[in-house]
């Protein structure tokens, strides 16, 4: 993003599709680094000794986890899909 500031300049500004594209990964970036990350962190500190709640717990975990990685991958078609199209607000 930054990057293509710097070569488009104020041209960059009368694009808001690529405005929106930037902010989604922004976005993205974000959720993969305070959300993502340190879900899958707790994921992996089941041990084999896990009582039945903390399984029922790890797997509640492991939902909501696929879940926002589902919701990051439709963010990621969104961005694509304003790159080929460029739509005009």
């Amino acid at each position: 993003g930054i990057g293509m500031l710097l070569i488009l300049g104020s041209a960059f500004l009368d694009q808001p599709w690529l405005l929106l594209g930037i902010a989604i990964y922004a976005t993205i970036l974000l959720v993969s680094f305070f959300v993502q990350r340190p879900g899958v962190r707790r994921l992996l500190g089941l041990s084999q000794a896990a009582t039945e709640a903390e399984k029922e717990r790890w797997r509640e975990r492991a939902r909501r986890q696929r879940y926002i990685s589902y919701g990051m991958a439709a963010a990621i078609g969104l961005i694509g899909w304003l790159m080929m199209s460029k739509p005009q607000f």
